[in-house]
């Protein structure tokens, strides 16, 4: 098992090599509305470590459950 951590370049996080049988954790800090609409396109395992204090002050794109139901419902 190889373990990958994918930094932002300047020019946005590079997801090109994440496939379906994947697990990617998010940082605690959260992820961007994008990245996890990319992520759970991909069918990738997302192990949300978001903490509750950033998930509360953060709109529904911020935590994974959130962003799954989000997609939900439309």
């Amino acid at each position: 098992m190889d373990i990958e951590i994918i930094e932002d370049g300047g020019g946005g996080k590079d997801f090109g090599g994440v496939r379906a049988e994947d697990v990617v954790i998010l940082p605690a800090f959260g992820a961007s509305v994008q990245e996890m609409r990319l992520l759970n396109d991909r069918g990738v395992r997302i192990v949300d470590t978001t903490c509750p204090w950033v998930a509360k002050a953060r709109p529904c794109p911020w935590g994974a459950r959130a962003l799954r139901r989000c997609l939900q419902q439309g």
